[in-house]
C-alpha cells in the first residue's frame, strides 16, 4: 500500500508541477524503450528522440519505428479523456481498425451479378 500511495502522490505533484509535460514525455520515451526490450529488441533512447523530432541521422529501423508507433499511442492516449482508451471506438483506433458508422451494413457482393444499368459486375456489357 506504501507503494501505491507514494505513486498516487508523485502523479499529483507531477500534474502540478511546471514540468510535468516533459516529465510526461520522457515517460513516453521511456516506456516505448521498455517495451521493446520485453520484447527481445533494442532501441536507444536517443534515435527515438531523434527520430521523433525528424531528424534522424540514417534510415529508421522497423523497431525504431515500431517504438515511435508506441510513442504515438501513448500520446493519443493521453490527448483524449480517461475512458476512451477502453471504449469500443478507443480500442478500434487504437488496433487501427475503421469502425463503421452504426447506421450502415456492409452489402457483401457474391460476384456474378449485374448493376442497375445491366452491365455484368466485371465491366462487360451483357445483352438483356
Amino acid at each position: 500500500m506504501a507503494a501505491e500511495d507514494a505513486l498516487a502522490r508523485l502523479d499529483e505533484r507531477v500534474a502540478r508541477s511546471e514540468v510535468g509535460a516533459g516529465f510526461a514525455e520522457r515517460a513516453d520515451f521511456f516506456d516505448s524503450v521498455s517495451s521493446m526490450w520485453v520484447a527481445g529488441e533494442l532501441v536507444h533512447l536517443e534515435d527515438l528522440v531523434l527520430h521523433d523530432a525528424q531528424m534522424d541521422i540514417r534510415a529508421p529501423s522497423h523497431e525504431l519505428v515500431i517504438a515511435h508507433r508506441i510513442v504515438r499511442a501513448r500520446r493519443r492516449v493521453a490527448r483524449n479523456d480517461p475512458g476512451w482508451a477502453v471504449s469500443r471506438s478507443g480500442i478500434m483506433a487504437l488496433a487501427g481498425v475503421a469502425e463503421e458508422p452504426s447506421g450502415l451494413v456492409e452489402q457483401v457482393d457474391r460476384g456474378g451479378g449485374r448493376d442497375r444499368l445491366g452491365q455484368s459486375r466485371c465491366g462487360v456489357a451483357r445483352a438483356r
